[in-house]
């Protein structure tokens, strides 16, 4: 499985201290062998068969396309703020392609 995440998943989890940075990063790795996992639940009025996904204090929204998970939103788990930024981030993109690039996460997730 490939990984590709937007711009603003991957501005969120370069600004997270190195605890949520690792429980995070460690989440979205997971996804490359289990795409599914049980902890994950579809989201309500997906257009793409987006899911979400808890790890910490974090939720990561995501969808599967082909053999590629494409993280769309990183956020808080407060509130209803990754909702936002994932609406807010459909709108942008609607009817506009290549919205997701291809990435490389540092290697923070192995450090200490």
């Amino acid at each position: 499985m490939n990984l590709r995440m937007t711009k603003q998943a991957l501005k969120a989890c370069q600004s997270l201290d190195a605890k949520q940075y690792r429980q995070v990063v460690t989440a979205i790795l997971a996804l490359l062998s289990n795409p599914e996992p049980h902890d994950s639940q579809p989201l309500r009025g997906a257009t793409r068969g987006e899911r979400r996904l808890d790890a910490g204090e974090y939720r990561v929204i995501y969808a599967i396309a082909g053999e590629t998970v494409e993280v769309l939103v990183v956020g808080k788990r407060n509130g209803d703020e990754v909702y936002k930024i994932w609406h807010a981030w459909l709108n942008r993109k609607k009817g506009r392609p290549g919205a997701l690039s291809s990435c490389a996460i540092r290697s923070r997730v192995s450090a200490a």
